[in-house]
């Protein structure tokens, strides 16, 4: 709205204060309408600056009237009150009522110069007591005053289905706002127009519309006096312009939903597999007790049981230390036992010769040498053997079992293979163990050779534990590319082979069900997947899987620009596994946006998205896509609206309803321009001019009459007679 002609006074004192300016008006203006349609509230915006939070406009609702006795009382409210509308100075008095319809306010309209009616934009009975109750008062009791109809509470148009406003508490007597309480502009316009009253919204929320209300409410009151008393058109009311159009009330675009990603739970999984010691192929015989782990994860975190490990599979040999005179009949068998190496002692004093020397070097190294934190492994053992059970194991007799020294307890071991699980553990060894454990930890560390663990002990016992944050997201970073490398790639330790639809996939048993709830099920005794070598999966492709076990593995998103992502959503929703589908609608979103900031098209692929998201449960990526197009629903129709109607109607009915800009404001903008037009072609067109001595100007101002009148005069005509003639 041009307000152009208003500048708000707010610390100006009285301009009549020293009886020298005479040109001022004082407006009363009362409010009135139903109670709970923020009059009060209105009111002290404009005549307080009072702003409000959504939080008090949402309370329960305390019947209050603003006393009059303001403006003598409180001086900066007096201040406040006055104001430049069209040049002229104006004291605008505000009088607040009770909106009870059985309340006397006869005091109220006496000598009132506007009337201004409010009723509440989301209660449609606020509106149809303007027209059954409030106009027939203002008719009987000031039926010669000029009303302005005043809509409130207009936030509250798309407020209503907002989540932050839906769970907020308003209170037990707060009703409920439905969509068909929602009262459009062009409804309030049309009682306007019954009622012959100017129509206007507000916000005390959003500060929108306060301004145009009491402007417009100063200038019908003006235009009222002006026309009522043809001398007011001589002082400055001649400047007054009527009551102009307000520019329509645009919401605010709706907010872009954001993908939330649930935590990561890798850690917890792999200390909850560590504890289950569910398919474990490696036992750990410490001090006579038998610890069970697994080679995939200690491979990851450990070098050196990456070696260990490997040796084994591959059938290297790591023999116990013998004494010599256990090597030296063997010779005997051997190439070296020639004429050449017939002297195999020197002068009888127990040194070996050239030739033992050389046969040594070519046995493997002691295992105590090669792996100082070893005595002793035994290969092809089972778990009946160890006296052990409850353990899921596919192959009963693949199982490794290796005997760790004697100077690393049980209790040590146990912290060390927790480390070995989760980098994480860290954090809880400072306050978990005393100085004598930590130096026990970190000594087993050194003997079997995990550096990181031993420089993370090393900056506790030195209180200096802060430093180990930046050392175990660089583990944290290191694992997962480990994992990524030894596990998915080149499938070390794989147990199980899974085939798909375009090859087959070779899996950890362990690491899987670690992670997905599905696969745990699956691998339980109850079903035959728990011991088959080769487990089908139909209808899943071999990149969408590899991305499923590339996740389970690494608890990150996997690599994603070659794998349809619609069939990765819909694999992780079978696996019941909501952090990769968040994973994935993430990826989508931000590859959409990419592409959009490139200037390319992206409505009709999100179009393309709504539909399988919501089919596998991808409702973060469906919200996205249906606020992509409802803020777009204009282009969208136009460009693609073959493609729309496609939709199912549920999403058409959505992406309808929730359309931005809403197609009221639409409405109101062509009603708005057609006003703007209006008034520039009235401003436009030239007045007439009457030249004087003309046939026309036949009267002058103040009761003169014309030359052509004053010459009918003196002929013996009467003027009125000249003019009927």
């Amino acid at each position: 709205m041009d307000v152009s002609g208003l500048s708000i006074q707010t610390s100006a004192a009285d301009p009549t204060g020293s009886g020298a300016n005479r040109d001022f008006q004082v407006i009363k203006c009362v409010v009135v309408g139903d109670t709970g349609v923020g009059k009060t509230r209105l009111i002290c915006s404009r005549a307080c600056g009072t702003k409000y939070t959504l939080q008090q406009l949402t309370t329960t609702h305390v019947p209050t009237v603003w006393a009059i006795d303001h403006y003598r009382k409180n001086r900066d409210i007096l201040n406040r009150s006055w104001c430049t509308v069209d040049g002229l100075n104006v004291s605008l008095h505000l009088w607040d009522t009770f909106g009870y319809h059985d309340k006397d306010r006869r005091f109220a309209y006496g000598r009132a110069d506007v009337i201004l009616v409010c009723f509440s934009a989301v209660r449609p009975r606020s509106l149809r007591s303007v027209y059954h109750h409030w106009f027939p008062e203002i008719q009987r009791l000031c039926p010669e005053t000029p009303i302005i109809l005043c809509a409130t509470q207009v936030d509250l148009r798309y407020l209503y289905q907002d989540p932050e406003f839906v769970s907020m508490d308003k209170g037990p007597f707060f009703k409920e706002i439905k969509e068909t309480d929602i009262l459009p502009p062009d409804r309030g316009r049309a009682v306007a127009q019954e009622i012959n009253a100017h129509y206007y919204e507000s916000s005390v929320l959003l500060d929108y519309g306060i301004n145009d209300v009491f402007v417009n409410v100063i200038r019908a009151a003006l235009i009222q006096k002006r026309d009522k008393h043809f001398w007011n058109q001589l002082g400055g009311l001649k400047r007054i312009t009527r009551p102009l159009c307000q520019a329509p009330f645009q919401p605010p675009q709706p907010l872009c939903p954001k993908i939330l990603i649930p935590p990561p739970s890798l850690d917890h999984d792999l200390l909850n597999l560590l504890d289950s010691q569910s398919y474990s192929d490696v036992v750990f015989m410490v001090q006579g007790i038998a610890i069970p782990a697994h080679k995939s994860c200690l491979a990851v975190a450990c070098s050196v049981f990456e070696e260990l490990f490997l040796s084994l599979d591959a059938g290297v040999s790591l023999r116990d230390p013998k004494p010599l005179s256990a090597v030296l009949p063997s010779l005997s068998d051997s190439p070296l036992h020639t004429a050449d190496t017939v002297n195999l002692l020197d002068d009888g004093d127990g040194r070996m010769t050239t030739a033992i020397n050389r046969a040594l070097q070519d046995l493997p190294l002691p295992v105590s040498q090669q792996f100082p934190f070893c005595s002793s492994i035994e290969q092809n053992s089972s778990w009946a053997s160890l006296n052990l059970s409850g353990m899921n194991s596919t192959d009963d007799s693949s199982l490794t079992v290796i005997h760790i020294v004697d100077c690393i307890t049980a209790d040590t071991f146990r912290q060390l293979l927790r480390y070995l699980y989760s980098e994480q553990t860290i954090s809880s060894l400072e306050t978990g163990l005393s100085v004598c454990d930590l130096n026990k930890l970190k000594k087993a560390a050194e003997i079997i050779g995990i550096q990181d663990l031993s420089f993370a002990l090393i900056n506790i016992l030195k209180k200096e534990a802060f430093m180990n944050k930046a050392l175990l997201l660089s583990v944290q970073f290191q694992r997962c590319q480990r994992r990524r490398e030894l596990l998915v790639k080149k499938n070390l330790f794989s147990d199980v082979l899974f085939q798909v639809e375009d090859g087959s996939v070779k899996a950890h048993r362990a690491l899987l069900l670690a992670g997905c709830d599905v696969m745990a099920g699956m691998f339980s005794f109850n079903f035959r997947e728990s011991s088959a070598k080769m487990i089908p999966l139909p209808g899943v492709t071999r990149e969408s899987f590899v991305a499923l076990q590339d996740y389970l593995y690494s608890g990150q998103c996997p690599v994603l620009s070659n794998i349809d992502c619609v069939d990765l959503i819909a694999l992780a929703n079978c696996m019941c596994l909501p952090r990769l589908v968040a994973l994935t609608e993430q990826y989508i979103v931000n590859e959409l946006i990419s592409a959009e900031d490139c200037g390319k098209s992206i409505l009709e692929d999100v179009m393309l998205f709504i539909e399988p998201a919501r089919f596998h449960n991808a409702n973060q990526l469906a919200a996205w896509c249906q606020w992509c197009i409802s803020t777009r629903y204009t282009q969208v129709y136009h460009s693609h609206s073959k493609l729309l109607q496609t939709l199912p109607p549920e999403n058409q009915v959505y992406l309808s309803k929730h359309r931005w800009p809403p197609l009221w404001y639409l409405k109101e903008v062509d009603y708005y321009e057609k006003c703007l037009l209006e008034l520039e072609r009235q401003r436009q067109k030239p007045r007439p001019y009457l030249r004087r001595g003309s046939e026309d100007f036949d009267s002058g101002c103040l009761g003169f009459c014309g030359r052509r009148n004053r010459k009918i005069n003196r002929e013996g005509a009467s003027p009125t007679t000249a003019v009927v003639n």
